[in-house]
Order: structure tokens, then sequence, then C-alpha cells
């Protein structure tokens, strides 16, 4: 099978979605539906990927009497592009938080670290300190 972003570049495949989206398009929409000003909905890729999937379910829905279309593997390329964009998409995500919490993790420990240190040093016997203090303004 070849790359499913290749085949839709050489179909040139648009997805029903604002208009005529291509595939690069959809790089650019959020996921989860958005909110704008005044209370507007805007669809996010999760939306189109329902819609899509109703189409295709609608579509494998026939009786005896009508043939079901066999030809129309667009509707499963759009399908397979939308759900890799969206997997795509979440594991980036995924790995982002999972970097901002080892850094925050990371900062905890270094503070922990820097208060041992400060705990430490008031251990040091006076004379040991003033020894040291000495060697340091040489």
């Amino acid at each position: 099978m070849t790359d499913i972003f290749e085949q839709c570049a050489r179909r040139k495949v648009r997805f029903p979605f604002r208009g005529q989206a291509s595939a690069e398009d959809l790089w650019d929409v959020p996921v989860e539906d958005m909110r704008v000003k005044h209370g507007e909905d805007r669809p996010g890729l999760n939306t189109l990927y329902g819609r899509l999937a109703r189409k295709a379910h609608a579509r494998n829905q026939f009786s005896l009497i009508e043939e079901a279309p066999t030809d129309d593997d667009t509707l499963d390329l759009q399908i397979a592009i939308v759900k890799h964009i969206i997997e795509t998409k979440q594991a980036e995500a995924k790995a982002r938080k999972t970097e901002a919490d080892n850094r925050a993790h990371l900062q905890r420990l270094l503070a922990v670290k820097a208060q041992r240190k400060e705990g430490e040093l008031l251990t040091i016997p006076m004379d040991d300190l003033d020894e040291m203090i000495a060697n340091l303004q040489k």
C-alpha cells in the first residue's frame, strides 16, 4: 500500500470542511471543537471524523434490492487521513505534556537539592566557615 498522503495528493482529494480543505489544511485544525466570539462553534477534526464515519456507515447500509457502492474508496482514504492526523496530534500533545511535567519535576528536585545544600552549610562549624571564607577572599 502506498502512503495515504501520496494517494491523497495524486488524486487531489479534498475534505468537506470549511469549504473544501486539503489534507495539508487539516494539520492547522484543532482536534476538538472550539468556541469563538459570539458563542459560535468552530468544528474540529473530531467533528469532521464523525461526519465522514457517518457517511461511510450510511454507504455501507444497503438493501437486498440495491447494490452496495464498491468503487468509492475516497471516503475510506479521507477517514484514514483524518484519523492519522488526530492520532499524531494527540501523541504530540501527550509528548509535550510529559516533557512539561518532567521539566517541572526537575525544577522541584533541584530546589530540594539546593535546600539540602543550604542545610549542610548550616551544620559546618564556625571555625571551618571562617577558614573557607578566608581562603575565598585571597
